[in-house]
């Protein structure tokens, strides 16, 4: 089983579990659309389960939402 751990922060040389806009701050739903598109990625390539360790408001419903 393979189990594959979603977060953007590791991909960011901020480290914020997020995508910042030109202000700074951490803008949730452009964050989400990523991890959504993380997700299915990895489900592509293999994934059998998702553990989300990123910060994100609505995080787990993006994954979720864009599995199905």
């Amino acid at each position: 089983m393979v189990i594959a751990d979603v977060c953007v922060c590791a991909y960011t040389d901020h480290g914020h579990c997020g995508s910042l806009n030109k202000n700074g701050e951490v803008e949730n739903d452009i964050t989400l659309d990523t991890i959504q598109k993380t997700s299915c990625s990895m489900a592509l390539a293999g994934a059998d389960m998702f553990a989300p360790s990123g910060m994100m408001d609505g995080q787990v419903l993006a994954i979720r939402n864009a599995l199905d």
